[in-house]
C-alpha cells in the first residue's frame, strides 16, 4: 500500500536517511534519523520510495542527488512510499548510501 510523505527540507537541515538501491524497483530506506525531517514525515526503516515529486526513483545516487539539492535549496519533497518488510534481507545484502548527514574525519 502507499503513503505520500512530504519530507520538509526547509524546517530541517538534513533529511536523515541511509538508502539502498533495490531490485523492485524505487529505493529503500536503510535507517532513518530520529529529529530529522525524514523521521518527522514519517519515513521508517524498510520503507520504499517509489517516486519524489512524480519522478520514478530508479537509481539511489539520484535520489541521494536530490535530498542533498532540496537540503541546500530548503525545499520540501513529496515521495511516494510504500511499506516492504520483505525488503530488508536485499537491503542489508546491499551497498548503502547516507543521505543528509554529513562526515566529519576525526581529528589528528
Amino acid at each position: 500500500r502507499e503513503r505520500l510523505v512530504v519530507v520538509d527540507l526547509v524546517a530541517f537541515e538534513h533529511a536523515g536517511i541511509t538508502i539502498v538501491p533495490i531490485e523492485s524497483g524505487g529505493v529503500g530506506v536503510r535507517r532513518v534519523a530520529r529529529g530529522d525531517a525524514a523521521h518527522a514525515a514519517g519515513l521508517r526503516a524498510r520503507d520504499v520510495i517509489c517516486d519524489i515529486n512524480g519522478m520514478p526513483c530508479r537509481h539511489a545516487m539520484g535520489v541521494v542527488d536530490i535530498f542533498d539539492a532540496a537540503a541546500r535549496d530548503r525545499v520540501a519533497l513529496r515521495c511516494t512510499v510504500r511499506s516492504a518488510t520483505r525488503v530488508l534481507g536485499a537491503m542489508q545484502r546491499m551497498r548503502v548510501l547516507g543521505v543528509g548527514r554529513r562526515v566529519t574525519p576525526p581529528s589528528r
